[in-house]
């Protein structure tokens, strides 16, 4: 899992009050926090079922699980796991309560990742002129290579193309286009 961490550009952290029961959780937290820091990886913290202050300050069952399992580890993994919890819970994100429709939630979260993969397209292709496709070859950095990639801001190229076209021009152009 830690392998699929470091090769993806978005990550999503769902706490719940049970979530540091798991020393797993929070090492899998603390390695997505790294991949932040290194602006290798955006995050996006999903408060399911549990209140943001208990995450912050761990509170409630929350922070009484976490409690229960610091006393089974080291002070430094210790302090790494308070310093991501911090760090991602303080993130924007999104907030489901007991009384919130899980099937409208999922909607949002899915508008909220697809706008972050959108933003992440966009500054990829910033990277990546369109004069010179070629440059951008080899692949999408930390996508899986079994999987086509997403078109995740074609809009930008779009535009781009049109301004080359110059459709508002008088005169007329034979263009050849190659590749997808």
């Amino acid at each position: 899992l830690f392998s699929r961490i470091e090769q993806s550009r978005i990550a999503l952290a769902i706490f719940s009050s049970l979530y540091t029961e798991s020393n797993w959780c929070l090492d899998e937290l603390e390695k997505i926090k790294e991949r932040v820091d290194l602006g290798k990886l955006v995050v996006i913290p999903i408060f399911y079922k549990v209140e943001t202050d208990d995450v912050k300050n761990l509170g409630g069952v929350f922070g009484e699980k976490f409690r229960e399992l610091a006393k089974t580890c080291e002070g430094v993994k210790l302090d790494k796991w308070i310093e991501a919890l911090e760090a991602v819970s303080n993130k924007q994100g999104f907030v489901l309560s007991e009384m919130s429709d899980e099937g409208e939630y999922v909607t949002e979260i899915v508008g909220g990742v697809m706008k972050v993969l959108s933003d992440i397209s966009i500054d990829m292709e910033r990277k990546v002129p369109i004069d010179d496709p070629s440059a951008g070859e080899g692949g999408t950095p930390g996508a899986a290579p079994d999987l086509p990639s997403p078109l995740f801001g074609i809009e930008t190229r779009l535009k781009q193309l049109e301004e080359k076209l110059d459709f508002d021009g008088n005169r007329t152009l034979t263009i050849g286009v190659v590749g997808m």
